[in-house]
């Protein structure tokens, strides 16, 4: 009874010699605080962009320093915000240029 409980041989092999797909887990950024109304979100420890705090809405900043980051896109979750900021920079990465 056990054989008839136990894979195939044949399927075991099948499988074994099938590459499988890798695991990409999703990566958040990072936020943080930086002031009583401003996040910085952050990719591999350097700053992407910034979140202001108007009222009960999150405005998603894309731009390495803040006095030059532009508005992107608001959002009342700040998750949201940041992920807006880190499609945005991930979108221009990928349009840059290599010499």
């Amino acid at each position: 009874m056990s054989t008839a409980l136990s894979r195939p041989a044949a399927t075991a092999s099948t499988s074994a010699t099938e590459p499988e797909a890798p695991v990409i887990a999703p990566t958040a950024p990072r936020v943080e605080r930086v002031g009583a109304d401003c996040y910085v979100v952050l990719d591999d420890s350097r700053p992407i962009g910034y979140i202001d705090v108007a009222g009960v809405v999150f405005v998603a900043l894309w731009g390495r320093r803040y006095d030059r980051a532009v508005e992107i896109g608001q959002s009342r979750v700040l998750e949201t915000a940041a992920a807006l900021v880190l499609k945005e920079h991930h979108s221009h990465r990928r349009h840059r240029r290599t010499p």
